[in-house]
C-alpha cells in the first residue's frame, strides 16, 4: 500500500450565467404553477421534464431534449442555478449522465432524482451546497460516479449514502467537513475510490470504512487530522493507495491488517 497525494480534477463550467428566479426560470419569465384553478375545483398540475425543457422562457430550454425523452445525457454548467424545481426530470428515464456543476445551488430537495433509475454518472461539483437532505439520492440504484466536490458542505446525514450499493467512486474532496459518523458510509459495498481531500476533518470514528471492503483508494489528505485510532481502518482488506499528507498527524497509532 503507498501513501501519496491523489491527483484532483476541478471542474469548470464554459457558459454564461442568468439571473434566476427560485423555480430556475429567467428573470422576468412565467414559472411553472403547481396548482391550476378552474371555477371552485382545484387540480394539481403534473409536472415533468417539458415543463422546463419545451419551455423557451425557461433556462432549462433545450429543444433537444424536449423533442427526445430518452436522451441520456444532461449538461445544466454554469447558469447561476440556485435550486432545481420540482419534477425537472420526471419522464427522463434513459438518462445515465447528469451533469450540474458550477452553478450556484444551495439546496437540493429530497426525491428530486427519485426517478433516474438508469442514472449512473451525477456530477453536482462547484456549488455552494451547505448540506444535504437525507432522501436526496432516493431512486438512484444505478449509480456508479457521485462527484460532490468544492461545495460547502458541513455534515453529512447518517443514511444518506444508503441506497447507493452500486456506488463505485465518491468524490466529497473540498467541503467543510469537521466530522463524519461511524456509520455514514454503510450501504456502499461496491466503493473502490473515496477522496475526502482538503476537508476540516479533525478526527475519524473507529470503524468508520469498516464496511468498504472492495475500497482501493482512499485520499484524506490535508485535512486537520492529528491523530488515528488503532481501529479507523478496520474493513479495508482491498486497500491499495492511502493519502495522509498535508494534515497535522504527529502520532499514527493504527495497525493495518489484511484479513
Amino acid at each position: 500500500m503507498s501513501c501519496n497525494n491523489a491527483s484532483d480534477t476541478t471542474y469548470r463550467g464554459e457558459n454564461e450565467g442568468a439571473e434566476l428566479d427560485q423555480d430556475g426560470l429567467k428573470a422576468g419569465s412565467s414559472s411553472v404553477s403547481m396548482n391550476e384553478t378552474s371555477g371552485d375545483e382545484s387540480t394539481t398540475k403534473t409536472l415533468s421534464y417539458k415543463s422546463y425543457f419545451c419551455d423557451s422562457s425557461s433556462v432549462f430550454y433545450d429543444p433537444d431534449i424536449c423533442t427526445d425523452f430518452s436522451t441520456t445525457r444532461i449538461n445544466i454548467i454554469d447558469r447561476s442555478l440556485t435550486s432545481l424545481p420540482k419534477g425537472i426530470f420526471n419522464g427522463l428515464k434513459s438518462l445515465t449522465v447528469l451533469n450540474l456543476q458550477s452553478n450556484k445551488l444551495t439546496n437540493i430537495k429530497p426525491n428530486t432524482f427519485k426517478n433516474l433509475s438508469n442514472l449512473k454518472d451525477l456530477n453536482i461539483s462547484n456549488n455552494v451546497l451547505t448540506s444535504l437532505s437525507q432522501e436526496v439520492f432516493n431512486g438512484l440504484e444505478s449509480l456508479t460516479d457521485l462527484n460532490l466536490e468544492s461545495n460547502e458542505l458541513t455534515s453529512l446525514e447518517l443514511h444518506i449514502f444508503n441506497n447507493l450499493s452500486n456506488l463505485r467512486r465518491l468524490n466529497i474532496n473540498y467541503n467543510s467537513l469537521t466530522s463524519l459518523s461511524q456509520k455514514v458510509f454503510n450501504g456502499l459495498e461496491s466503493l473502490i475510490l473515496l477522496k475526502l481531500q482538503s476537508n476540516n476533518l479533525t478526527s475519524l470514528e473507529p470503524n468508520i470504512f469498516k464496511n468498504l471492503s472492495n475500497l482501493k483508494t482512499l485520499d484524506i489528505a490535508n485535512n486537520n487530522l492529528t491523530s488515528l485510532s488503532q481501529e479507523v481502518f478496520n474493513g479495508l482488506e482491498s486497500l491499495g493507495f492511502l493519502a495522509l499528507s498535508g494534515s497535522m498527524l504527529k502520532i499514527i497509532n493504527l495497525i493495518y491488517q489484511k484479513r
